[in-house]
């Protein structure tokens, strides 16, 4: 189909429908369609809300808005993991220990960053500020930019400094930072390369941009379609491949050193999603509301589909078809 609208990442105007997706943690009237671009594979919604509607679409209690929960030290390993590569201190350990630690920190307490240079983070998008809180009991220096007032209200009684907003009126201009980190954020703005060349403004030289977002070519959207969790339609409005995401950074002007998958907890929800409310939901209102109450209201674990999917899930996130991609950018090299 031809659209007005061009891609924002190579100009072209023609898309392939891919999903029709439905808000299916809050019932909507509407429908919403998703298509991706021939030329270069960029998924979007087609056509893309107004700013002014945007807010309407997360309900009240969206989950990353939670209170934070504590940092997890409870496990050996865990313990060991913040003394040797995830606390601020640990930047004193041999190099040897910390590459050892490197190799599988991606398992362990795969949420956290590295540390780097002087510890300073930015979050945007921190919602309730839990990684900000985790960052900072690990001595780290922590900022976050979010514009969910209830989401800021929560982040200040924790005594967090963070900015009611967003990246375009954040009052960081001069400030530099090593590690900025937009974990599920990119896919909800309207213009994903002007936000990234606005973070890549406060970034310290040797700093890293770090981009956490679902993986459209993920094998569990290739099995579930328009109830894959990560959809989440209509507050997704882009979604990646590691293809479309080191293009968005290079628009960016940004260089992309690494790009992986992961697999992540979501199939639960996906699965809970297909089982509940099916592929297709009603177009009359009053009975696809009540399916997604009831879906809602009957939530469980499916703990069988976690275990007997994870080495087969594992699998396919080192082949890049994870649900989660992580993206890792850093400023252009000075000739």
């Amino acid at each position: 189909m031809n659209s007005g609208v061009p891609c924002i990442l190579c100009g072209r105007r023609r898309f392939e429908h891919l999903v029709t997706g439905y808000d299916r943690m809050r019932a909507s009237v509407s429908d919403y369609e998703y298509a991706r671009c021939a030329a270069c594979g960029l998924v979007a919604m087609r056509p893309l809300p107004t700013a002014e509607e945007i807010p309407g679409f997360y309900p009240d209690g969206y989950e990353p808005h939670a209170a934070p929960r504590p940092l997890r030290r409870d496990k050996f390993i865990n313990r060991v993991a913040i003394r040797y590569f995830y606390g601020a201190d640990s930047l004193a350990q041999p190099r040897i220990v910390r590459k050892a630690f490197r190799l599988f920190s991606g398992r362990i307490m795969r949420d956290l960053v590295e540390p780097r240079g002087s510890c300073r983070l930015l979050d945007v998008g921190c919602g309730a500020g839990e990684l900000l809180v985790h960052h900072r009991e690990l001595g780290w220096e922590v900022t976050g930019i979010e514009p969910d007032a209830c989401a800021v209200a929560v982040c200040r009684t924790n005594r967090l400094q963070v900015h009611q907003g967003t990246v375009f009126d954040a009052p960081f201009d001069g400030r530099q930072f090593d590690t900025i980190l937009l974990s599920q954020v990119i896919e909800h703005l309207l213009d994903p390369i002007e936000a990234l060349r606005k973070v890549a403004q406060w970034l310290a030289p040797d700093g890293r941009i770090i981009v956490m977002t679902p993986n459209i070519r993920s094998i569990c959207f290739a099995w579930f379609r328009s109830c894959w969790f990560p959809l989440e339609a209509p507050r997704h409005l882009f979604l990646f491949d590691p293809d479309t995401i080191r293009a968005l950074g290079r628009l960016a002007g940004l260089r992309a050193l690494r790009v992986v998958t992961r697999s992540a907890p979501w199939i639960t929800f996906s699965v809970h999603y297909w089982k509940t409310q099916g592929q297709v939901l009603p177009r009359d209102f009053a009975a696809r509301s009540a399916i997604v109450e009831a879906s809602a209201r009957s939530m469980r674990p499916y703990q069988a589909w976690r275990k007997l999917s994870a080495p087969i899930l594992g699998l396919y996130a080192l082949a890049g078809r994870g649900d989660l991609m992580r993206a890792e950018f850093a400023l252009p090299t000075v000739p």
